[in-house]
């Protein structure tokens, strides 16, 4: 649930009307993209918040019965409708003219799969791509996607942050949110038996998961040269205080009250660097 703190980003930014034109999303991303560009400030809160706490995400009981640990569909898919604890308005997603593109990892052969709005059009061709996009392996059933499986776009070219597709649609200044500290550095995976026990028949799989770190850093370095080149503006959390699997309240709330007052701090400085002051 780190995406708790740079919720806050995302909420300060329609609170301020500030609306871009290309949106971009991998993993937890997906959700504050869809959620952006559906000018949604409250479902953005509420999906790394308040959703929490409800009991029906999940549990070993669910991983048992092929849910997986987080019940994936539920979070994704279910939840959205209109009657379903977090709706979605689909309407405004649509009608936005943004582009947006969520990434997600094709376990066939390692390719990373970019929808965008052609791809997503309708709320049920949405969330499954939301819900591919953020399907952390084993905690979460692979996600069937017109007859290809996909797990976490995060295992793809970028290793977590979809700077690559930017890039080629020619965008040369962008806002990129983060969600670890400046200091933090991927390490080398450390589960590497578990991993080629449990994917033996995917081994794109098994080499992305091995070697994410290298494409998380590298990306990421890539990102302070942007951001030394005055092309990137780096959202970075000053603290993390919580995992992607926290779900104490108190502490996601605390989260996103810190993530919000940064984001309010550093407002000024995001709207000179787009030229909006």
């Amino acid at each position: 649930m780190r995406a708790s703190y740079t919720a806050g980003l995302v909420v300060s930014l329609l609170e301020q009307n500030i609306l871009f034109d290309f949106v971009a999303g991998i993993s937890a991303g997906s959700t504050l993209a869809v959620n952006y560009v559906a000018q949604d400030p409250l479902r953005t809160r509420r999906s790394f918040v308040e959703f929490a706490g409800d009991p029906r995400l999940g549990s070993w009981w669910t991983w048992l019965q092929g849910h997986g640990v987080l019940n994936s569909k539920y979070i994704y898919e279910d939840s959205c409708r209109s009657e379903g604890v977090l709706p979605f308005d689909f309407q405004v997603y649509r009608d936005n003219p943004a582009q947006i593109q969520l990434g997600g990892f094709k376990m066939a052969t390692g390719e990373t799969v970019w929808w965008d709005k052609e791809a997503t059009s309708t709320e049920a061709a949405l969330m499954r791509r939301v819900r591919a996009s953020s399907t952390i392996p084993i905690l979460m059933p692979k996600v069937n996607v017109n007859g290809e499986l996909f797990l976490d776009g995060a295992f793809g070219i970028d290793g977590g942050v979809p700077l690559s597709t930017a890039l080629e649609h020619g965008y040369e200044k962008l806002l990129v949110v983060m969600t670890r500290e400046e200091s933090y550095w991927k390490d080398k995976q450390r589960f590497e038996p578990v991993i080629r026990s449990w994917f033996p028949r995917y081994p794109a799989v098994i080499d992305a998961m091995l070697t994410r770190h290298e494409r998380y850093n590298e990306t990421k370095e890539k990102l302070f040269e942007l951001r030394d080149q005055g092309k990137a503006y780096l959202f970075i959390p000053e603290v993390m205080p919580v995992s992607s699997g926290t779900r104490d309240l108190r502490l996601l709330r605390e989260t996103y009250e810190r993530g919000y007052r940064q984001a309010q701090r550093e407002l000024p400085a995001i709207q000179e660097f787009l030229d909006l002051r």
